[in-house]
């Protein structure tokens, strides 16, 4: 609460001395017009008010990487319109005209509309990242099956699709509580997203189910691969607030055939296989 009132102060205090510097410079140096346009005064002036808005809006969001830029952009619009405002009041000569009202209109324009570009990229990122783990997520897993299926069937191809369930996680939930296990799955998704090849990529599905896709890999070559991973998961030891947990996890694996099936019998497959898993006694690949 207090770095926030902090924020606002800062705001309002850099629009302030701009007001006053600006007002200074025009009384100081250059004289007035003896019959003001106050339709012009009044529309530019809301103008610059408007972009004092804008900036002011985005403060929320001065941790990420779009911010700087796009709050300089606001900060040189409201600045050429704040000019062209007391344009209408004093006199001023053509250089400080061009200078502080079209460059700066036009500089306030290209920050803009590179720190909107970075905005857009940002959100597509948040919107296809999950908040938990980092992991894609699921909208961006299915866009990701979905372009190699495409791409198979232009080019005879193969890959295999793994679903990985976290065995009897409810219980550590119920016993824990939801953010111990939020903690839990943060730390399972690293242990196996550290150990990834280049050619495979993990995601969360939903709740403890994960998903990786392994490229141009068999359900042969894929079932023998996560053993290794199987073993590294039961023999790996979750720590969280001085207390330590064991866990293990169901494989299920399905491979794609270019002729034979689509999204859904993909994922099917998989899904069927992943609870033959956890039917036969979990921690299993099938």
């Amino acid at each position: 609460m207090i770095r926030a009132i902090k924020n606002k102060g800062l705001f309002f205090f850099i629009v302030m001395v701009s007001w006053v510097v600006l007002l200074g410079m025009s009384f100081s140096f250059f004289s007035t017009f003896e019959k003001i346009n106050y339709y012009n005064l009044t529309l530019e002036f809301i103008i610059s008010c408007i972009a004092l808005y804008l900036l002011y809006s985005i403060q929320p969001f001065k941790k990420l990487s779009f911010y700087n830029t796009l709050a300089l952009g606001y900060y040189l619009f409201f600045l050429s319109y704040f000019v062209d405002a007391i344009d209408q009041i004093f006199i001023h000569s053509i250089g400080y005209t061009v200078l502080m009202e079209k460059l700066t209109l036009i500089a306030s324009l290209i920050f803009i509309f590179i720190g909107t570009q970075k905005w857009m990229r940002n959100y597509q990122k948040i919107a296809l990242t999950d908040d938990l783990t980092q992991l894609p997520n699921r909208k961006l897993i299915k866009q990701i099956i979905y372009s190699l299926i495409k791409a198979c069937k232009k080019s005879p191809s193969v890959f295999s699709l793994v679903i990985i369930d976290i065995d009897f996680f409810k219980k550590l939930n119920d016993k824990h509580g939801h953010y111990y296990g939020d903690e839990v799955l943060s730390q399972f998704a690293h242990l196996i997203n550290s150990s990834l090849k280049p050619n495979e990529i993990m995601g969360r599905w939903g709740g403890e189910e994960f998903v990786i896709i392994k490229k141009n890999t068999t359900k042969i070559i894929a079932i023998q691969e996560l053993k290794a991973l199987r073993e590294s998961i039961a023999s790996h030891t979750f720590n969280l607030d001085n207390e330590t947990t064991k866990l293990t996890a169901s494989f299920g694996v399905s491979e794609y055939k270019c002729t034979q099936q689509d999204f859904k019998g993909l994922f099917i497959e998989a899904d069927k296989a992943m609870y033959s898993a956890k039917n036969s006694g979990r921690n299993r690949i099938r």
